[in-house]
């Protein structure tokens, strides 16, 4: 356990003021993409209830709730999100449309949702939206005969674009080779088996939970063009939740998956403005809170790990296919000098930035973030109820063929992507 004045040294090695992203990381959107599927699989880790159970595998629990999965009816009792028809309730006045269908509580602007962390800040807010309105865009088109069939090509587009898209803009090409070309799990055994749970009723490992998936944070970026114009607000205005959004904070999804916006890089700096998160979060910094998140679940180093997948029998021929290396030095890093810490106990979460930071430039997650991410991930949609894989098995074309007539407008990788799902949403 690292020293408190240690883990404050580290955090104030870490926030930075943050103006120009670089050129090759992925677009802004992709971030809002990874808080998505992280509050799909992975519980609440802070002191406040969720409005669901979350047990870990992608069956878009977050937006369509826990009922049954082949028992959908639709009732007027059955869930709140719904009208009978089976489309999803959502805003039909126009200076409205793009926010969340909310009720009055307390004088708050509560958001009819399964997953309460979806309105925690007001891009998430609206990518929430986005799949309420993929569901009813296929039962109004009749590209889904009722509504449990929407639910079932939602569920399984989305887990294509986290494969297709998503993936490969974070984790290295060798990686996604091994483990959903190749079909390759090296990793599995020792994840699951060796390192805890998140919970009794969830199987994410807390290497993913709490350090690994959190490499996000450094992404975000210190303002947001919401629509591609000079206006930009800061994220911390954004991160509000149980509050209308106002039609000038609308996001214009151009701006968030096309050139002009890209993340902040996978690395160890984070825009100032996530220093202080108290209105959601507590009033710790987000570098305290995510290695003290660490230390509450004992989570070993990222040096630790990486001895301990060195034991394994075929380490020396893995460790070549997926070109893992360890960190040797913190020196000339942005942790050099901190008292009280060497790379060999530099805590998973910034071990992982770090990795990213010198092995790809922050374009990507390393290749030790990218497989304990990917593996996790893999897992997460081979397990679910409705799945792209057949019998622990990915191959691209087999899963477009259970897509039905969707799969006639999104054949090819190049042409899932989020902005196409975007733009085949908003087609008259």
């Amino acid at each position: 356990m690292l020293a408190d004045c240690t883990k404050n040294e580290i955090a104030k090695s870490m926030f930075k003021i943050r103006t120009t992203a670089p050129p090759k990381t992925f677009q802004a959107g992709y971030t809002y993409f990874g808080q998505f599927l992280s509050h799909e699989i992975v519980p609440s880790t802070f002191q406040r209830s969720t409005s669901r159970k979350v047990d870990g595998y992608m069956n878009l629990d977050s937006i369509y709730g826990a009922a049954p999965y082949y028992t959908y009816k639709f009732s007027p009792e059955s869930l709140p999100f719904f009208e009978t028809s089976g489309l999803f309730k959502v805003n039909q006045i126009e200076d409205e449309a793009h926010d969340l269908p909310r009720e009055t509580r307390g004088g708050q602007a509560v958001a009819i949702i399964p997953e309460v962390r979806n309105d925690e800040n007001q891009i998430i807010a609206q990518f929430h939206l986005l799949f309420l309105r993929l569901h009813n865009k296929l039962l109004k088109q009749k590209i889904a005969a009722n509504a449990l069939e929407a639910r079932i090509y939602t569920t399984l587009l989305f887990q294509l674009l986290v494969i297709e898209d998503f993936l490969p803009r974070i984790i290295t090409k060798r990686v996604h080779e091994h483990l959903f070309n190749k079909n390759q799990y090296p990793i599995d055994d020792l994840l699951f088996s060796h390192y805890n749970s998140v919970s009794p009723f969830c199987f994410i490992p807390t290497l993913f939970s709490h350090a690994t998936w959190r490499y996000g944070h450094s992404t975000v970026r210190s303002n947001y063009h919401l629509d591609g114009s000079p206006r930009a607000p800061r994220i911390s205005s954004l991160i509000k939740r149980n509050e209308a959004i106002p039609k000038s904070n609308q996001i214009y999804w151009s701006a968030f998956f096309e050139a002009g916006q890209p993340a902040f890089a996978i690395d160890t700096n984070l825009s100032i403005y996530m220093n202080h998160l108290s209105s959601n979060y507590s009033a710790d910094n987000i570098v305290s809170l995510n290695i003290d998140a660490a230390e509450l679940f004992d989570l070993p180093s990222g040096f630790s790990i990486y001895e301990h997948m060195s034991m394994q029998n075929d380490w020396e021929e893995l460790k070549t296919k997926i070109g893992i290396q360890p960190i040797e030095t913190i020196d000339n890093t942005s942790f050099e000098g901190i008292s009280g810490l060497t790379h060999k106990n530099l805590p998973l979460w910034p071990y992982v930035l770090l990795e990213a930071e010198t092995q790809t430039g922050g374009s990507k997650l390393g290749p030790l973030g990218s497989l304990i991410n990917a593996t996790t991930i893999r897992k997460s949609i081979a397990g679910a109820t409705v799945t792209v894989f057949d019998n622990e098995q990915y191959n691209f074309q087999s899963a477009l063929k259970k897509l039905g007539k969707l799969a006639e407008r999104f054949n090819t990788t190049d042409s899932l992507n989020m902005m196409n799902v975007i733009n085949f949403i908003n087609e008259e």
